[in-house]
């Protein structure tokens, strides 16, 4: 990652742009989709508790990958080391980024994953995937983005991986 006060300097200048002006100019760099997350909808902080304020930072990647012997060949070596938790990961002022496979039903984030990832000064949290524990993903505070499917299904977990990405100028 790059180092801190050059992180904070980029911070500093995207956040005197609005939403469209960035797309905008993702769209003059021809990034796919300008951007644009489908399917996001805010679940946190509750309807009526957020604020105006918008939340940029670096992104700390986990992709979810099938480990019940499905071809996971196209999918990166995991980097988690030995007894770790994905979670305990999450590096701060950064947003967390999940995804999950399409087809698994088991939730990716709960409550008290969102809640070690504020304690590790991560935020906000972004799933492409499902979630359980609106209510305490709510009472964190930090903007949770989900699609709007969510299970509580129990379900084996998936291999995990997490990569991190800097802002680059």
């Amino acid at each position: 990652m790059t180092n801190h006060q050059d992180l904070s300097s980029h911070v500093q200048e995207l956040s005197k742009y609005t939403a469209c002006d960035v797309a905008d100019a993702l769209v003059k760099l021809k990034v796919p989709n300008a951007g644009f997350l489908p399917d996001l909808h805010q679940q946190s902080p509750r309807s009526g508790q957020r604020d105006s304020k918008v939340t940029i930072a670096p992104a700390s990647t986990v992709l979810f990958a099938w480990k019940d012997g499905r071809d996971v060949s196209n999918v990166p070596s995991s980097n988690i080391p030995g007894e770790q938790h994905w979670v305990d990961l999450t590096q701060k002022d950064t947003i967390v980024v999940m995804s999950q496979p399409e087809g698994q039903v088991c939730a990716v984030l709960g409550g008290i994953m969102a809640l070690r990832i504020k304690f590790l000064q991560g935020q906000g949290i972004i799933v492409h995937g499902r979630v359980r524990d609106i209510s305490e993903l709510q009472e964190t505070g930090l903007p949770v983005g989900i699609p709007n499917s969510i299970s509580t299904l129990p379900h084996p977990g998936p291999l995990l991986l997490q990569y991190f990405h800097s802002a680059h100028a």
